[in-house]
């Protein structure tokens, strides 16, 4: 199996996604001995005000989040499996790294606590915010 990712974009500005999914068909099928295409998908990279991503559970208790992964979803929403996971069986828990080094979760969820902007009183990057909505 190969995994490829590109044709990086902000969010609204791509009106045909199918013309990214093609240039990256071609660049697989020119690039690599493949056979066919069997999986593809899109996402949107969000990027938060203070570029650190949004993980856990928000101001609604039950109600979880993982976003804002700055272009970095497939490392970041394995660790945000792992906080929110613990978050959900209600654990405090250390996962091993190939290093032995035994790391917190709950050192994590702080960082990345959603609830980090409750208190703001408007986002600045409105652009982003209008496209949501």
């Amino acid at each position: 199996m190969l995994i490829v990712g590109g044709e990086h974009h902000s969010i609204g500005e791509i009106d045909n996604t199918w013309g990214c999914y093609k240039r990256l068909i071609d660049y697989v099928e020119e690039t690599f001995d493949t056979e066919e295409v069997e999986y593809f998908w899109s996402n949107q990279d969000n990027k938060t005000e203070d570029g650190v991503s949004i993980i856990g559970e928000t101001s609604h208790k039950g109600v979880y989040i993982a976003t804002g992964f700055n272009s970095w979803g497939m490392t970041t929403g394995t660790l945000a499996a792992n906080i929110i996971s613990q978050m959900i069986l209600d654990k405090s828990n250390k996962i091993r790294d190939p290093n032995d080094l035994d790391i917190n979760i709950d050192y994590y969820m702080a960082i990345f606590d959603p609830k980090r902007f409750k208190d703001r009183k408007k986002p600045k990057n409105l652009k982003i915010t209008k496209i949501i909505i």
